[in-house]
C-alpha cells in the first residue's frame, strides 16, 4: 500500500502535464520586436546602424525576410515584458508569440492556426491592423465591418482551441501621434549629413511614405482618427458578443496606446516601431488596464 500511494505521488509531480501560466500575443511587427534592441535617441556610432540600414535596403529591392528576421527582437517585445511584470517565482509565465513582421488583419487567422490546444492559465493578446492603414481606401465603416468579420473567424478558431483562457483584443495604435511626436528629429549626425526621421519614412524605412505625405498636408490625423474610431468601436463590439457567446472563455477590449504620453526615447531607429523603452511603457500601460 504504501508503494503503491509513493508510486502514485512520483508520477503526479513528475510525468503528469504541468499546466504552466502562458501569454500569447498575435499581431504584427509592433509586437513582434522589430528593431526593438535599438532607439532613435541613442545613435552614438553610424557603424552600429549601417548593417540595419543594409539590411533593410536589400528587403526592399528583394522583399527578403531573410534581411530583416535578425533585427526583431522578440525577446525585447511588450508580452516579454509583460509577463515579467506578471511572473513571480513560483508561477513563472512563459511567453508563445506568433506575431509576424509586415502582418495585416488578414493574416491573424494563420497565426492562430499554428497554435495547438492550449491547457492551463493563458492570457492571449491580439494587436494588428497597423499594415491595414496605409493606403486605406476603406471608408471608417466598412473598415470597422472588415474588422468585425475577420476577428469572428479568428476568435472562432481561437475559443476551440483554449478553455478557460482570456482574450484581450486591442485597439490600432494612434499612428499619427508618432509622426506628430517624432517630426523634425535628427536621429544621427556626421561630417557629411543628418538623418532625420523625415528619411527614415520616406526612403530608409518606407513602410508607408503615404501617411508622411498626409501628416505633411495636415490631414493624416482627421484620416486616422475617424478610422480608429471605427476599429475600436468594431473590436468593442466584438469582444462584448463574444464573451456573452462563448461557454469556453472570456473576451475583453483594451485601448492600446490611449493615454500614453509619447515620448521620442519610446520609439526605435526607424522612428516608427517601439525601442525597448517604448515597449516596456506599452507593457506596463496594458498591466496597468488588465488588473
Amino acid at each position: 500500500m504504501v508503494v503503491r500511494m509513493m508510486f502514485y505521488v512520483l508520477f503526479h509531480l513528475f510525468l503528469s502535464p504541468v499546466k504552466a501560466n502562458t501569454i500569447e500575443s498575435y499581431g504584427d511587427s509592433l509586437t513582434a520586436g522589430m528593431l526593438s534592441g535599438t532607439s532613435a535617441v541613442e545613435v552614438s556610432h553610424f557603424d552600429s546602424v549601417n548593417r540595419i540600414l543594409k539590411d533593410f535596403a536589400s528587403y526592399i529591392f528583394t522583399r527578403d525576410p531573410r534581411y530583416i528576421s535578425p533585427h526583431v527582437r522578440p525577446d525585447l517585445a511588450w508580452p516579454t515584458h509583460l509577463a515579467a511584470f506578471l511572473s513571480d517565482p513560483n508561477h513563472p509565465i512563459r511567453v508563445r508569440n506568433f506575431a509576424r513582421s509586415g502582418a495585416k488583419l488578414g493574416e491573424l487567422l494563420q497565426q492562430v492556426a499554428a497554435l495547438h490546444s492550449q491547457s492551463g492559465s493563458t492570457r492571449a493578446f491580439f494587436f494588428i491592423g497597423h499594415n491595414d492603414l496605409c493606403n486605406q481606401a476603406l471608408s471608417p465603416d466598412q473598415l470597422g465591418e472588415h474588422f468585425r468579420q475577420t476577428y469572428d473567424r479568428v476568435l472562432e478558431e481561437w475559443d476551440r482551441k483554449h478553455r478557460d483562457a482570456v482574450a484581450f483584443i486591442l485597439n490600432v495604435g494612434e499612428i499619427h501621434r508618432l509622426y506628430e511626436t517624432m517630426d523634425g528629429h535628427i536621429w544621427y549626425r556626421s561630417v557629411d549629413r543628418d538623418f532625420s526621421c523625415a528619411d527614415s519614412w520616406t526612403r530608409l524605412f518606407p513602410y508607408c511614405p503615404a501617411h508622411y505625405r498626409k501628416f505633411r498636408n495636415n490631414t493624416l490625423r482627421t484620416d486616422l482618427i475617424s478610422k480608429l474610431q471605427a476599429i475600436g468601436d468594431s473590436l468593442q463590439d466584438t469582444a462584448q458578443s463574444w464573451e456573452k457567446r462563448s461557454r469556453r472563455n472570456h473576451y475583453r477590449f483594451l485601448e492600446s496606446t490611449e493615454g500614453i504620453t509619447f515620448e521620442r526615447s519610446y520609439f526605435a531607429l526607424d522612428c516608427f516601431h517601439l525601442s525597448t523603452r517604448g515597449q516596456i511603457e506599452l507593457a506596463q500601460t496594458i498591466l496597468r488596464r488588465i488588473r
